[in-house]
């Protein structure tokens, strides 16, 4: 519904104040005029062209990761998979968003506007989405056309890092205890992984993870038993009739939709039990 009729869902509901509080001027809480002129300026930002060029950063930040699990194998220690997944997805999004390096964020002095400042002045260039906002801005001034302000820029990152470091180790974690519970889905996914990486000579690349079918499947059916956001928040935009039914939904309403199932595979399958149990009762068997 909210894909097939995203005209009638445009805004989410969320009361910010720009001037208290700018980095809540983000994509996710802007509504109308101002959404949709930072959707267009941010659309080419996730382009699949711009996340091939970042693949590296994310391979880059693995590695202290893999060497922080094998240093605790190593000394037979627990391991906190939810807490060295929350550090990873942090190195990533502070690389990816901030422009940061590995483990930075244990500088307490490291500033965003001393990261756009000193890029700025000395031209440095990274695969990451401060480059791709300081290329909008240079585009913008070329152009003579409105571009992003300092603050909007901040608002963007701050966002990207919210979305994205909670949902993605959540994600990251329930998929991996999915996967420890379910041996022979592990054994399929690992087969098709060493098949990639047979075929690229030992390296994992972002071709070959866009290849990997079966890890597809497995994310997405991590997702859909764990969404890492269950409710979605919705204002009608306009008058909208949900389909095959008589209800309209006024202009203005606010919508609180949830992404969780309503039953996990156990519960279904005694729903159906329960189904076939009703129908078979009703039959007469003589």
């Amino acid at each position: 519904m909210l894909t097939k009729d995203f005209p009638y869902f445009l805004d989410h509901g969320f009361y910010i104040n720009e001037k208290i509080d700018p980095l809540a001027a983000h994509l996710f809480n802007l509504e109308g005029e101002k959404w949709r002129n930072m959707r267009i300026k941010l659309t080419p930002t996730f382009s699949s062209g711009k996340m091939r060029n970042m693949f590296k950063t994310l391979l880059d930040c693995g590695c202290p990761m893999i060497d922080h699990v094998g240093n605790l194998c190593q000394k037979n220690q627990d391991l906190d998979i939810k807490e060295i997944l929350a550090c990873y997805t942090t190195d990533i999004i502070g690389s990816c968003a901030f422009g940061l390096e590995c483990n930075s964020f244990r500088d307490p002095n490291a500033e965003f506007r001393s990261i756009i400042d000193y890029r700025t002045t000395n031209m440095v260039k990274r695969n990451d989405f401060i480059q791709l906002f300081l290329e909008m801005q240079e585009d913008a001034e070329f152009n003579n056309t409105p571009g992003l302000t300092l603050e909007q820029i901040a608002a963007q990152a701050f966002a990207f890092f919210q979305a994205g470091f909670e949902t993605s180790s959540t994600a990251m974690t329930f998929c991996l205890h999915e996967l420890a519970f379910n041996q022979h889905i592990q054994n399929k996914l690992r087969q098709e992984i060493k098949e990639a990486l047979l075929k690229n000579n030992g390296e994992l690349s972002y071709d070959a993870i866009m290849d990997m079918k079966y890890m597809n499947k497995v994310v997405n059916e991590t997702l859909r038993k764990y969404p890492p956001v269950a409710m979605i928040n919705r204002v009608c935009s306009l008058d909208y009739k949900i389909p095959n039914t008589n209800v309209v939904l006024k202009k203005g309403t606010k919508n609180d939709l949830t992404k969780k199932t309503k039953r996990n595979d156990q519960h279904l399958a005694s729903y159906l039990l329960a189904k076939v149990l009703e129908f078979v009762s009703g039959l007469d068997l003589d």
